[in-house]
């Protein structure tokens, strides 16, 4: 019988969204952040003012990722509302939930089932990039019946370093208390999961459907193949 590849580890790290959590575009032309907004609890903005405030936020984090030690200082949701979108005063408190609403996706029951199995074998951790604080990914969490699998949960938006940072990646070991080595990290980002958990020494699994170019130690289409890799 052939050995499997996620049995040479104890522990398995996983980025979230395009990972395990999908959704379509949240924050393409379509999205409607007013109704959000007024969902919410906001009243006082009009509907141009609301899109033109989450556009301007979303724009400039965007930018950051390219900026030069960005990613060892980012700035909180609220912070960067309030360099990118101006004074909104009270209704920066609403325009983060909006955000934070539209950045959240939906976990799918058969990836609920792979981590459920996963969590029988192996140590879990969630490693992700987020710009909302996590109380809207916890509640999908208990939505999707996963609350209780991963043993550590590290967001970028609670420490202030996001991926490819080696932070991130150091909290879930130190988390575990476990080396490099026998911990498998799975995401779909080359840049922001699978080099620099390479460069740790993590083994990796890349989730594409494009092939691979030799950066991970294996590839996947989805996690359903997890078990299955050899």
């Amino acid at each position: 019988m052939t050995a499997r590849y996620i049995d040479r580890f104890q522990a398995i790290a996983f980025d979230m969204n395009g990972t395990f959590m999908f959704d379509e575009d949240r924050f393409g032309p379509d999205q409607d952040y007013y109704g959000t907004y007024r969902t919410s609890g906001g009243t006082r903005l009009d509907r141009e003012a609301v899109h033109s405030a989450v556009s301007a936020t979303i724009t400039g984090l965007g930018a950051l990722y390219t900026e030069p030690g960005a990613e060892e200082r980012f700035p909180s949701l609220r912070e960067a509302i309030d360099r990118y979108a101006g004074d909104l005063g009270r209704d920066a408190v609403s325009i983060e939930s909006v955000i934070a609403a539209h950045e959240c996706g939906r976990i799918p029951e058969w990836s609920a089932e792979v981590l459920h199995a996963l969590s029988k074998t192996h140590r879990l951790a969630i490693v992700c990039n987020l710009w909302a604080l996590p109380d809207h990914w916890e509640n999908e969490f208990v939505r999707a019946g996963i609350e209780d699998v991963f043993q550590a949960h590290v967001f970028s938006s609670s420490i202030g370093s996001i991926k490819p940072s080696l932070v991130p990646f150091c909290r879930a070991l130190d988390a575990l208390q476990l080396p490099a080595e026998q911990m498998l990290f799975v995401g779909d980002s080359l840049e922001r999961d699978v080099r620099p958990a390479k460069s740790m020494g993590m083994g990796t699994v890349w989730i594409t459907a494009n092939g691979s170019d030799g950066a991970a130690d294996r590839c996947a289409v989805s996690i359903l193949e997890l078990p299955g890799l050899a």
